[in-house]
């Protein structure tokens, strides 16, 4: 059992580490947006940054839960 929940928390653990890559990515894009958008770019930029925040705590809740899930379970 200990083997499946290692790698339940090594997957997460790599999950987590792609999302906040790709979190830090789509900050980038929006700040371009909100640069270089226009009339749309900055109600664009806002938009796509509360998405990437709301994304965020998704993660990181995830491996929270995660954890706690390991903690929870014993045979």
């Amino acid at each position: 059992m200990d083997k499946i929940i290692s790698s339940i928390a090594n997957a997460t653990s790599m999950l987590q580490t792609a999302a906040i890559a790709t979190a830090a990515l789509m900050i980038l894009i929006s700040g371009y947006f909100f640069l270089f958008g226009g009339d749309e770019g900055p109600r664009k930029a806002k938009k796509m940054l509360i998405y990437v925040f709301i994304g965020l705590i998704l993660i990181l809740g995830a491996n929270v839960l995660a954890q706690w899930g390991a903690d929870q379970v014993a045979f």
